[in-house]
């Protein structure tokens, strides 16, 4: 699953003037992922949907709106360009559950999809490598509010797809996450996550 790199040069005109920020996130275990989509080789987008196994699901991602957003930059090394990209946000509070989360996560890859605010859904990991996570944790001080902080990279030599394949099926799939904090420990643990 590879962008089309011969895409002609296109005009870089200004677009109209969207917020920025991100409307949703949603990821899931790479390796839960059954079938990744086709890239079109005319326009360079994914336009078949990602298809999960049976009985694995996508995981709703709430971040703060504030400080939610989706970067890539491109670096050059000897071995040539690449572009580092990732999805950054923090959830106000903790529980038990997200402490946990963070414990385990950085042992997984994953796929995570996002939609921004001019209306583009896109995509980090593919069946090459998926995303990782740089998870932290912050208690605050007496004025403030602990924070979760998500940090999702992923390297590649092209930037992340334009994903036009079906969202339907994933956003009616999502599943609260553990560190959902819904509650404490024992009401909002999901085991699937860890299977």
């Amino acid at each position: 699953m590879y962008q089309n790199i011969y895409t002609p040069l296109q005009h870089l005109r200004t677009p109209p003037v969207n917020p920025g920020g991100l409307c949703w996130t949603v990821f899931a275990r790479k390796a839960d992922v059954q079938q990744w989509p086709i890239m079109h080789p005319e326009t360079g987008k994914a336009y078949t949907p990602i298809v999960l196994a049976a009985g694995k699901t996508w995981y709703d991602l709430k971040l703060v709106n504030k400080d939610k957003f989706f970067s890539e930059v491109q670096k050059d090394t000897p071995a040539g360009p690449y572009w580092d990209m990732q999805v950054n946000g923090y959830q106000g509070g903790t529980t038990d559950c997200h402490i946990l989360a963070f414990a385990i996560m950085p042992f997984e890859e994953f796929v995570i999809m996002f939609k921004d605010r001019y209306g583009s859904i896109r995509f980090i990991g593919n069946e090459d490598a998926g995303a990782t996570i740089n998870p932290s944790y912050n208690s605050g001080d007496s004025e403030g509010s602990r924070k979760g902080i998500m940090q999702f990279i992923w390297q590649h030599t092209t930037p992340a797809p334009i994903y036009i394949g079906g969202v339907d099926q994933i956003l009616n799939d999502i599943m609260v996450p553990p560190f959902a904090g819904l509650g404490d420990f024992n009401s909002d643990f999901n085991d699937d996550f860890y299977n």
